[in-house]
């Protein structure tokens, strides 16, 4: 096949064909206006070769090869810009997999609020310290008045600013040195420490739908063995009511959100019913490590 040759099998490719690929019509190839063909002067074997004759080698099997080379090289440019080789309707397995992923659920906002154990808030500690000396603190069914207010060396109030705007009657004391966390709620004290720990966040929620927005509170704990906790303490009945307690050693921590109206852990819903907390509507164990044992 001659020179002559492959510039006339050249300038008969269809138009189809020069729309898709216009490397047909490159240096030393042809031109099409207004749907005429014009040659130009070969400036160069090297050029033609180059840009035509592959694809017109193709053409001598016939026109359906000039098709074949068209969207072979169309596809080699889609491969280079990013985009899919074959359509998505070609791919069976590519949208077999996109169907059975599971959707994206969206992440609740939290605006539940966490204690500064480092704070320098000092408001309302004088109070605390003179009511627990004179009247002690709940501890349990009992009153205990033997903590010693004489060694306090520092207390401070961590009352999150947020939570005490919604609920002036409670407030939260710290004492340094000894741990102990102290919840004065309508000036009485309880005491609920989290033995070697720290509550990580803290909300007002509703969970049993009485009417009063009770303390949920997240932390960790455990001198020797490290554990995560959430706890719902009842403001109507001043008692807590576990809701989980994972063993840091056997299970990974847990989540907690709360969005203003609900409470999630772990992305999922948190709900009361029957005497019993439920995720997403299924009753989880307080000591979930348990089961493993």
């Amino acid at each position: 096949m001659n020179k002559r040759m492959i510039t006339k099998a050249a300038m008969e490719l269809p138009e189809d064909i020069i729309s898709v690929c216009p490397e047909f019509a490159a240096d030393g190839g042809v031109t099409r206006t207004a749907g005429k063909v014009e040659r130009r002067a070969v400036r160069g074997s090297r050029n033609l070769f180059k840009g035509i004759v592959l694809p017109v080698v193709l053409l001598a099997a016939g026109l359906t090869a000039a098709v074949v080379t068209a969207a072979v090289l169309k596809n080699g440019k889609n491969r280079q810009a990013g985009q899919s080789e074959l359509p998505a309707e070609e791919k069976p397995d590519t949208i077999a997999a996109a169907a059975t992923e599971p959707p994206k659920q969206d992440v609740p906002r939290d605006v539940s609020y966490v204690p500064d154990y480092y704070t320098d808030n000092t408001l309302h500690v004088d109070e605390f310290i003179e009511l627990l000396r004179r009247d002690g603190y709940h501890r349990g069914d009992t009153i205990d008045r033997n903590f010693n207010t004489d060694n306090i060396e520092k207390c401070r109030n961590v009352t999150p600013p947020g939570m005490a705007k919604e609920n002036p009657d409670l407030e939260m004391f710290y004492v340094s040195g000894s741990g102990a966390f102290f919840l004065k709620y309508r000036n009485e004290l309880y005491r609920f420490d989290t033995f070697g720990g720290q509550y990580l966040k803290m909300c007002y929620w509703d969970h049993d739908g009485n009417g009063t927005p009770d303390l949920v509170a997240q932390y960790t704990g455990g001198s020797g063995i490290p554990y995560m906790g959430l706890t719902v303490i009842d403001l109507t009945t001043m008692t807590p009511k576990g809701v989980i307690s994972r063993m840091l050693l056997e299970e990974e921590p847990f989540e907690f959100a709360f969005d203003g109206e609900n409470a999630y852990v772990d992305q999922k819903l948190l709900t009361y019913s029957d005497g019993k907390f439920l995720l997403d509507g299924e009753e989880i164990p307080l000591f979930w490590f348990s089961e493993k044992r």
